[in-house]
């Protein structure tokens, strides 16, 4: 009975001790597992901060509200971790106790952990945001991209203002004209360009420009090259490009110039947009509640498809949206998202934020994170 008495005495005496231990087991892993759990996390973060930022311009301006730029220029994780205990213990429980003795036990601990990020941000604005949002895009962007086979139609129907004298969309945010939607013309002949992209009937071909001081205003040259088709349809699609841009039933090939007007033969011009452009008119083709637009706080609805009737990026509103969002965002009272199950305008948006990237150029060595792994 004695010693049952001295085994819970001293059970008593490690229990504390070993509370502080369970304590100390609590804590989120520190050191070098906060690496890659953090990297993603930022990286994430990161990515869906972007795609809000480029879907809030686009309502901003469908509103009459001007876009706002920000640079995410740094990142750092800090965290910390502080513990501390003190214990005694009164009295010989190894011993037992007795009468006279006076056995007593404490114990006080403490743990604090932190976790506060620090995040810069610096507003585009000045020459910075004149050279770099205002400017119409370079043509070797649009090179590059074609390049790299980005479907055609979509890329022209974003990024260029016309093409072979047939317009695109114009929203009267961007020109001072009145809006107009974009012409049949150009619309059909991207969406010819895209289907005989699909076939693998046309080839792009980008080479530098020998007479830069000349040529298609410094930038590199790039020519459509039409391929031998494998059946009458793709055929036929090949002679009513040639038609549309005024080519010869033979010709084998379309250079794109970047210039008002083509002056020679076999030449198309085309001229680009800036990316303020370019989300002014994505933003046109958003529906908004018909009350807004009799109340003058919006101007109409345009389609930049005259075809297919539907927008490049398909752009959806109201007070309760769908869990399945790819992007969303809250903007005056209503919700505005492009849904997940919308693969098109989901690639659309995609290629959207590259250009808008490759375009604003925010930074050459993008945001620095640094995060603490020496804990």
């Amino acid at each position: 009975m004695k010693i049952w008495t001295v085994l819970k005495q001293r059970s008593l005496y490690f229990l504390p001790l070993a509370s502080l231990c369970v304590l100390g087991g609590c804590l989120p892993p520190m050191g070098p597992s906060n690496l890659r759990r953090d990297h993603i996390a930022y990286d994430r973060s990161i990515s869906q901060g972007l795609q809000e930022e480029l879907l809030l311009n686009i309502l901003q301006l469908r509103f009459g509200a001007p876009p706002i730029f920000l640079e995410t220029q740094q990142i750092i994780a800090s965290y910390a971790y502080e513990k501390g205990g003190k214990g005694y213990i009164a009295g010989s429980p190894w011993k037992g106790a007795n009468e006279t003795e006076e056995n007593g036990l404490g114990i006080a601990g403490s743990i604090n952990f932190s976790d506060n990020p620090t995040i810069t941000f610096q507003p585009m604005n000045g020459s910075q945001l004149g050279t770099l949002v205002l400017e119409p895009l370079s043509p070797n962007l649009i090179f590059s991209l074609l390049q790299t086979h980005t479907p055609v139609d979509t890329l022209f129907s974003l990024t260029l203002d016309s093409i072979a004298g047939y317009d695109n969309i114009h929203h009267s945010a961007r020109s001072g004209r009145k809006n107009e939607v974009a012409s049949k013309n150009f619309t059909r002949l991207i969406w010819l360009l895209r289907q005989l992209q699909i076939e693998d009937a046309i080839e792009i071909s980008v080479v530098p420009n020998e007479a830069p001081e000349r040529d298609n205003d410094g930038f590199n040259r790039a020519f459509i090259l039409f391929l031998e088709p494998d059946n009458p349809k793709v055929a036929d699609m090949q002679n009513e490009v040639r038609k549309l841009t005024k080519l010869g039933p033979k010709d084998k090939q379309i250079e794109l110039v970047h210039k008002r007007q083509a002056v020679k033969k076999g030449e198309i011009n085309f001229r680009t947009l800036s990316m303020l452009s370019i989300l002014a008119n994505v933003s046109a083709t958003i529906s908004i509640p018909e009350k807004d637009i009799k109340e003058g706080i919006a101007p109409p609805t345009l389609t930049d498809n005259m075809l297919e009737g539907r927008p490049v990026i398909v752009v959806h509103s109201g007070h309760h949206h769908s869990d399945e969002a790819f992007v969303k965002i809250p903007y005056e009272g209503a919700t505005y998202w492009i849904s997940n199950k919308d693969y098109p305008s989901k690639l659309a948006f995609t290629l959207l934020q590259i250009i808008n990237s490759l375009a604003v150029n925010r930074s050459e060595n993008g945001a620095m994170v640094t995060i603490p792994v020496n804990h």
